[in-house]
């Protein structure tokens, strides 16, 4: 983006945080530039033309200024506030974390198209309380590892080179992420600690989230049991994988999650 220029950019807000008496820094999310700090003055103002476009989860098409790096926020056309996100602390404390874990994947410069399609996509689900939040949580993580470009292997064992779909027992290696046949992992007399059994349904969904297009993606449902397998995977799996410490999934644990 050039500098000393105005254009526009859909993105979504992040991080919201107080600025001088009246404004606000917002952390967004945007399509072309990734994640980028926005200033938006005297956003605080009741009287703000722009005042609901720089809450947090708020989706907003945006006019900025940038002048050597740094943006303004100069107008704003809200798409979507995703008021329904407030209402119970299961939901913000799932948003916030989702908002906070994709921006720790995004720089700024990068292009933010799929990553923010991605992030719309997971707050929409969250509004409409459909499915318990520990299935959003899951897909969530997996998917994301998978857009980042950490696709485990899921289809065929390494050592025996057979299909996983067709084995009885099977074990996903954590830390090199690969799905194999569980006599072949004891056959091999590897003893990583990062090798953990999963179920038949954890395969299954695993294979759903990595490769399922569209709305499909949250079309499958699975027992409590195996929902909990899942998302212990799903979050060990993704958090060696960011470059942060992402503060807000404590803040989940604590408050939000618990159905």
């Amino acid at each position: 983006m050039k500098n000393n220029s105005r254009f526009h950019a859909n993105g979504i807000v992040i991080r919201e945080t107080p600025h001088g008496e009246q404004g606000k820094l917002l952390t967004v999310l945007t399509e072309f530039c990734g994640v980028i700090t926005v200033n938006a003055k005297n956003a605080r103002k009741i009287s703000a033309g722009y005042l609901k476009s720089t809450q947090l989860f708020a989706y907003s098409n945006m006019l900025l200024y940038n002048k050597n790096g740094y943006y303004t926020l100069l107008e704003a056309e809200l798409k979507n506030d995703f008021y329904p996100l407030r209402e119970d602390i299961d939901t913000f404390a799932f948003a916030s974390y989702a908002c906070e874990a994709a921006a720790a994947v995004s720089t700024a410069g990068d292009d933010g198209n799929i990553l923010m399609s991605f992030l719309l996509n997971t707050l929409f689900v969250a509004t409409k309380k459909m499915l318990p939040i520990a299935q959003q949580k899951a897909v969530f993580e997996f998917r994301l590892a998978v857009l980042c470009g950490f696709l485990p292997e899921l289809e065929y064992c390494q050592f025996c080179g057979e299909p996983l779909k067709d084995s009885q027992r099977r074990s996903f290696d954590l830390s090199e992420g690969a799905v194999c046949c569980t006599d072949c992992v004891n056959a091999s007399g590897e003893s990583s600690e990062s090798w953990v059994p999963i179920s038949d349904g954890c395969y299954k969904a695993l294979r759903h989230i990595a490769f399922a297009e569209g709305a499909r993606l949250y079309a499958f449902r699975t027992d409590e049991e195996t929902l909990r397998e899942l998302g212990s995977i799903t979050e060990k799996y993704l958090m060696p994988r960011m470059e942060k410490k992402i503060k807000s999934l404590e803040y989940f644990h604590s408050y939000g999650g618990k159905e």
